[in-house]
């Protein structure tokens, strides 16, 4: 299970991609996000998460490598609409890399869609907080454990999977949606980068799985590969929301 809330993330749609994803010796996320796919499949011999967000990694590191230094960050924190204002206004950059992670993984997971552009506080009148501060050290133990054999990396999208492809090599990729690219941040991915994700997929050696929302021009840029549309299911701020979305692959 993934420690994060993020906007797009797989929760939903895991049941239905883990089982189509084929035999491989290396299992790389180019566009890691929550990683709910590496968190939810049983472990490759080799696995590679890469994201651009700086935040993100740091996160993944500190679990990966300094796990008891940050559940200690959580022993006097509280879930509050005060407590999250406080750690919001932190300057990160007066922060070390262990606080930076635990200030990143706090406001994510009481922030509205866990969406970090600008975060709000949620609440929700049928949900209890999403950060249960009396299980972090187990939950953040259960990721240390499954993150202790993969690679972490910070690149380009593009040289991920240039570096990692191999005739043996499986991509789950996961690019920020059609249209709504800033959410995951500035400058992380732009509207052309599909284009040059497109045609750098179709030129691989290995074998990938891309998932993206149904939309003409999502349909058009990837019509050279093996299209589904299959069903899953957005948070909103009314209610949950039935949407579709396509699995793209290079392989039947």
């Amino acid at each position: 299970m993934s420690i994060l809330r993020y906007f797009g993330g797989k929760s939903v749609l895991a049941p239905q991609i883990v089982p189509l994803i084929p035999k491989h010796t290396t299992y790389v996320e180019p566009f890691a996000g929550a990683a709910w796919i590496l968190f939810s499949k049983p472990e490759s011999s080799v696995e590679v998460i890469n994201d651009l967000n700086a935040d993100l990694i740091g996160l993944y590191r500190c679990v990966q490598n300094h796990l008891e230094e940050l559940v200690k960050q959580f022993k006097w924190l509280l879930c509050s609409r005060d407590e999250f204002e406080r750690v919001k206004s932190l300057p990160p950059e007066s922060l070390t890399d262990i606080q930076a992670a635990a200030r990143f993984l706090f406001l994510n997971r009481l922030a509205y869609n866990g969406l970090m552009s600008n975060p709000r506080f949620a609440v929700s009148t049928t949900r209890r907080p999403s950060l249960n501060l009396l299980r972090i050290e187990e939950t953040l133990s259960e990721a240390h454990l499954r993150l202790s054999r993969v690679w972490i990396e910070r690149m380009d999208f593009g040289k991920c999977i240039e570096r990692y492809d191999t005739p043996e090599t499986f991509f789950y990729v996961d690019p920020p949606y059609f249209k709504r690219e800033a959410v995951y941040g500035e400058g992380l991915f732009e509207r052309a980068d599909f284009q040059r994700l497109s045609e750098q997929l179709a030129g691989i050696q290995g074998k990938f799985i891309l998932s993206i929302d149904s939309s003409l021009e999502m349909r058009e840029q990837f019509k050279r590969f093996e299209v589904d549309e299959v069903s899953t299911t957005w948070s909103s701020k009314e209610a949950n929301r039935k949407v579709k979305e396509l699995l793209v692959r290079n392989f039947s």
